[in-house]
């Protein structure tokens, strides 16, 4: 990290808060990963993201796609940087997007921070992890370049319809898991085989699979429910 810190340009604006932001953007990637690039690449893509992150407000994605000249410091890789409010899948779903456009993935670093910006969304402070400060989600993903500009714009724009899906679904969760225990609670207390020939095994099998489902052994994206036990529709 020194050596990383030591290669930032020293005429950056607002060095001391571009130090603080560096050594949390890589302070739990991997070495071997930082080993994949100088230090001037690094300090490079690192002052990059602290500038793009530099405003920003609750529940805005800032995403950009770049072309090899304008974003890789490396020559060959189109970019990928991100900065979005921290939740579960954002990675996967951003690799999945590049996939989809026909590109593979060729290295990446996946920091999140806990930031404290003013009411306009400036970035004030890099805090500890332990602070109660909103965490930040930021990525950066370096693959294989794309055909044209309109390949690089609809990825973009792809990526945009993603982080609102990915935010959608991990904001409906707890409203999914409840509608879960319902169900199993409606289960538990449904009769013997009565009008639709429902056996005491039947429900009992039903209700143990559901629980089993809510017990992290399934990603719960959505529901639609309409299902034999109930006259929800």
């Amino acid at each position: 990290l020194a050596s990383i810190e030591g290669a930032l340009d020293k005429r950056a604006k607002r060095i001391d808060l571009l130090r603080s932001f560096t050594r949390q953007y890589f302070e739990k990637a991997s070495a071997d990963a930082l080993r994949q690039r100088t230090p001037d690449q690094l300090a490079a893509l690192v002052q990059r993201h602290f500038e793009f992150a530099g405003s920003r407000v609750p529940g805005q994605a800032l995403i950009r796609v770049l072309p090899p000249a304008e974003g890789s410091d490396i020559g060959a890789m189109a970019t990928l940087e991100t900065v979005f409010d921290d939740m579960p899948f954002l990675v996967d779903s951003a690799a999945m997007a590049v996939r989809d456009a026909g590109a593979s993935v060729d290295w990446s670093v996946h920091p999140i921070m806990r930031i404290r910006r003013d009411r306009r969304g400036r970035l004030l402070e890099v805090c500890s992890e332990h602070l109660e400060q909103p965490a930040e989600s930021m990525i950066h993903l370096e693959f294989e370049p794309l055909a044209s500009a309109k390949a690089y714009a609809e990825l973009e724009q792809r990526l945009h319809t993603v982080f609102a899906d990915v935010a959608r679904m991990v904001g409906d969760y707890g409203a999914m898991m409840q509608r879960l225990h319902d169900l199993v609670a409606t289960l538990a207390s449904t009769p013997t085989a009565g009008d639709q020939g429902r056996s005491l095994d039947d429900v009992a099998e039903a209700r143990a699979f559901i629980e089993w489902l809510g017990q992290d052994h399934f990603t719960f994206i959505g529901y639609a429910f309409a299902a034999a036990y109930s006259d929800d529709a």
